[in-house]
């Protein structure tokens, strides 16, 4: 009972105990499996809801997104520099909404997967798509895997967790400075590690740093720290495949985030 509470308390709401016994132990058991099964609906439920109000801006977002163009198109800018000055202003602020709608539907899908099927995955390979998807934001990212790695995982899932944190650090690593991206064999396992060279986080801010809408400080605009959803989508995209992530500050510099898979055999 003890095991299973605290699986529970860390979000694992499958986790049951056994029913068999009649004694007072067993009627204990059995609220322990109904409290899981009400948590974990109510959670299910409230991502469910998060899904839907997010596909539900979708629509809107994109038909404002197309009269805004209608209208700029239609608009003087030599006559009406204004106005032209405050579509573009609009434009921005609607392209920075459907990014949010976006990755908020990417958090509820990668929560509400259940049912997943992990396969030997070809590491190499899906990295380089990782990086070739993500190159117009840093040119230098660089790849070390050993040839021939394979891990347990789910394509999609994977790929959208390394994408999220290569992201992250392209948008705080120092401009020019190359971010590394390797992937290592540590007992039955597979690290992959993203390295990057700009200023960590403070150490305080580590526990929270996967959190939604956490960002490690206050100051950062929505321009500078993004949408603090990208790093909580990885960790769940990770967790739902059976993996860890983690974030350490490098004692060189910059933060390494390592995500931790199961090694194909």
């Amino acid at each position: 009972m003890h095991a299973a509470a605290t699986k529970i308390s860390l979000g694992d709401f499958t986790t049951r105990v056994s029913e068999k016994r009649s004694d007072e132990l067993g009627a204990l058991g059995r609220i322990v499996n109904h409290m899981a099964d009400q948590i974990g609906g109510l959670v299910d439920g409230q991502k469910r809801l998060l899904g839907d109000i997010a596909h539900e801006l979708s629509s809107p977002i994109a038909r404002m997104q197309a009269v805004v163009g209608i209208l700029e198109n239609q608009i003087d800018p030599h006559e009406h520099p204004d106005s032209v000055r405050y579509i573009c202003r609009l434009d921005d602020e609607l392209q920075h909404m459907g990014q949010l709608v976006q990755e908020l539907l990417s958090l509820s899908k990668a929560s509400l997967k259940r049912t997943i099927e992990l396969r030997p995955l070809a590491l190499e390979p899906l990295l380089q798509r990782v990086i070739q998807r993500e190159h117009q934001n840093n040119p230098n990212t660089r790849l070390a895997v050993p040839p021939g790695l394979r891990v347990m995982s789910d394509p999609e899932l994977l790929s959208r967790a390394v994408g999220n944190v290569l992201r992250n650090a392209i948008r705080y690593a120092n401009p020019g400075e190359p971010i590394d991206l390797s992937a290592e064999l540590e007992d039955e396992n597979v690290v992959i590690r993203v390295r990057d060279r700009g200023p960590g986080v403070p150490e305080t801010a580590l526990p929270y740093l996967f959190d939604a809408f956490y960002r490690p400080d206050t100051a950062r605009t929505r321009e500078t720290g993004g949408s603090g959803l990208g790093l909580a989508i990885a960790k769940t995209c990770v967790e739902a495949t059976g993996g860890e992530i983690t974030a350490t500050n490098r004692s060189v510099g910059g933060l390494e985030v390592g995500i931790t898979q199961i090694l194909a055999v």
